[in-house]
């Protein structure tokens, strides 16, 4: 009978301490939700802030240079800028560029009208130096004019 009961004594001891275990875990586990939580409405936060910043430079460029941005159709990671009324005309023609948003440097995958690879190039060469997209946008929209116009 002692026997019996110093056993059940044992588990219970046993049980005790891993309730304690359990319980350290679950606190420890619920701290680095707190924080991960935390640090994502943070991030949120800042996101917001910079989105402010965006959207009036977003519509200064749809209003004075007729640019759209969209997603390219392949579902991977492009943006096509869409350029309407390069030409002068009410009803002109678009016109477009791709890049490839995957690569740290500026990488123009596709263009509507087709355009000289060498003078693509130089564009970009020179938007990867300053790093600044705004310079991307105008070379590209003067190649793209030069290309309707030409």
């Amino acid at each position: 009978m002692h026997a019996a009961i110093s056993t059940l004594m044992a588990q219970k001891e046993d049980h005790v301490a891993r309730r304690t275990q359990l319980q350290d875990e679950i606190a420890a586990t619920q701290t680095q939700i707190r924080q991960r939580r935390e640090a994502q409405a943070a991030h949120q936060r800042a996101l917001d802030a910079q989105a402010r910043h965006n959207l009036p430079e977003l519509r200064f460029w749809e209003t004075c240079l007729g640019l759209r941005i969209e997603g390219a159709d392949d579902g991977g990671e492009r943006l096509r800028f869409c350029f309407e009324g390069l030409d002068g005309k009410e009803d002109g023609k678009d016109a477009w560029f791709e890049i490839d948003t995957g690569a740290s440097d500026f990488e123009v995958v596709g263009t509507k009208p087709r355009l000289e690879a060498e003078e693509v190039e130089a564009v970009v060469e020179r938007a990867n130096e300053s790093k600044e997209l705004n310079g991307l946008l105008k070379g590209m929209r003067g190649l793209l004019i030069d290309a309707l116009r030409g």
